[in-house]
């Protein structure tokens, strides 16, 4: 038996005292003195002691109980065999219910069918089916109307009566008849309706809210839902990996998800206007795998990107952004074989802004990686990644403005160079091991200063 079986066996069991033990729990001591009376029962139309235990022994077939817990009358049937319950009703203000049970070992487990009423009335809310103190087959739930609100298939993990018990499948219902959700097996023996999870052909449910209107369509083959569409809210289980990308505003209206033939799941946003913002891959882990394409609400591609997967992390292997004027905004190219990352930026005018390389390699990268959302978000920092060779940053008119070099361990190596706006270079500082060991600076090309230092940052030599 399973916990979850176990738990359920053990409250069912108890019931006839937790509206007893919650009221007493909030009622003061003098209530319960004075208005809890103590349980009356007949049998066979004579009045028993049933806390007895001695006379519960010899019982066979119904005993009735009443008793007074403040306003509440409570109401209790029982039918006995050798001093087991076989079956319980309970009934106060509150609820009704109808249990039964088989005698095992000695021991009372809730077996056949489990009845909850709606109370004061004849009409069953809940119906469960139990085998063995197993919960087994269907189970459903019903509004007071008597409508279907919610079914639950539970079948066995195993062929023994002690192998656990799982929820196969399950739908719920609005009072009206439609769906709210859908969940089915992959096995057509574990589905409470084939039909309705694609086992006959490819099923397309519509699910409904509670005002009615359509929130989601989705297409189920074989207990799978092969295709799904709803609104894009921002609860939806690829919510993270959606709205971290370079468009925030205006928001999706609608979300789509498809199975592909190789497992993975194509997700595809779209704006209001049927305009489609995000489209990306992602595997059974759910990490983004394929291409990732983006766009504006005009049309305008935003960012078209490639993954791969190094280290059992997934990393961008090419990746393009477009500012909304359709200028190309970023470029990174990496090289799986080298691990090297090439970055490049332009300005909105088309003109250059920034050329160099990172190396993927080392225990930085295998402990972060390069960051994926800066990334995609064209923010332009590759946070992670660390820079080797020449770096080169240019100004919105396309003249050079700072050029710099880095070792292979990812520090300031030789001369970095900074240039005014007409190309004449104004300042070098060379470094070693990221130390400062020489600046100079000019004025009008003409050297103004030239300054080595020791190691310490001290000045060695001005000239």
């Amino acid at each position: 038996m399973t916990k979850k079986s176990r738990t359920r066996e053990s409250s069912f069991l108890q019931v006839s005292f937790g509206i007893v033990l919650t009221w007493a729990a909030t009622t003061p001591l003098r209530v319960l003195a004075s208005e809890t009376t103590e349980r009356t029962c007949t049998h066979a139309g004579k009045k028993i002691d049933y806390e007895d235990r001695d006379v519960r022994v010899f019982i066979e077939g119904e005993v009735l109980c009443r008793r007074q817990i403040g306003q509440q009358a409570i109401t209790e049937r029982f039918v006995m065999s050798r001093g087991r319950v076989l079956e319980e009703e309970f009934k106060s203000p509150d609820r009704h219910t109808l249990s039964r049970f088989k005698i095992i070992n000695r021991q009372g487990r809730r077996h056949g069918e489990q009845l909850e009423f709606a109370p004061g009335t004849k009409t069953v809310i809940q119906r469960e089916n139990y085998v063995d103190g197993r919960q087994l087959g269907q189970s459903t739930q019903f509004y007071k109307s008597g409508k279907l609100r919610e079914l639950r298939l539970y079948v066995s993990e195993g062929e023994d009566a002690n192998s656990g018990v799982r929820d196969a499948s399950s739908a719920g219902y609005l009072e009206k008849g439609d769906l709210t959700y859908l969940r089915c097996s992959k096995k057509r023996e574990e589905n409470f309706d084939p039909k309705l999870c694609g086992f006959d052909g490819p099923s397309r449910p519509e699910f409904k809210s509670e005002v009615g209107e359509v929130v989601r369509r989705a297409t189920y083959v074989n207990g799978e839902a092969v295709e799904s569409e709803s609104a894009a809210r921002q609860h939806s289980r690829w919510a993270s990996l959606l709205n971290t990308g370079v468009v925030r505003e205006p928001k999706a209206a609608t979300q789509k998800t498809e199975t592909l033939p190789n497992g993975h799941q194509r997700i595809t946003e779209q704006y209001a206007n049927g305009q489609v913002k995000r489209r990306m891959e992602v595997d059974e882990r759910g990490q983004l795998v394929g291409r990732d394409e983006e766009f504006y609400e005009s049309g305008q591609k935003a960012r078209e990107t490639e993954y791969a997967t190094l280290r059992d992390l997934t990393i961008t292997r090419d990746s393009s952004c477009w500012w909304q004027n359709g200028q190309r905004k970023q470029n990174l190219t990496v090289n799986l074989r080298s691990e090297e990352l090439q970055h490049r930026l332009w300005w909105d005018n088309g003109k250059e802004q920034f050329n160099g390389r990172y190396s993927l390699r080392g225990d930085q990268w295998s402990r972060r990686g390069v960051s994926l959302e800066a990334l995609i978000q064209c923010e332009g920092n590759p946070w992670g990644a660390r820079p080797i060779g020449k770096h080169t940053r240019f100004r919105r008119d396309g003249s050079k403005e700072t050029e710099a070099q880095y070792n292979a361990e990812g520090e300031r190596e030789g001369p970095q160079r900074i240039f005014n706006d007409r190309g004449a270079l104004e300042a070098e500082m060379t470094f070693k091991n990221d130390k400062l060991v020489r600046q100079k600076t000019w004025k009008e090309g003409v050297l103004e200063k030239d300054e080595e230092y020791f190691e310490d940052g001290s000045i060695k030599s001005s000239r």
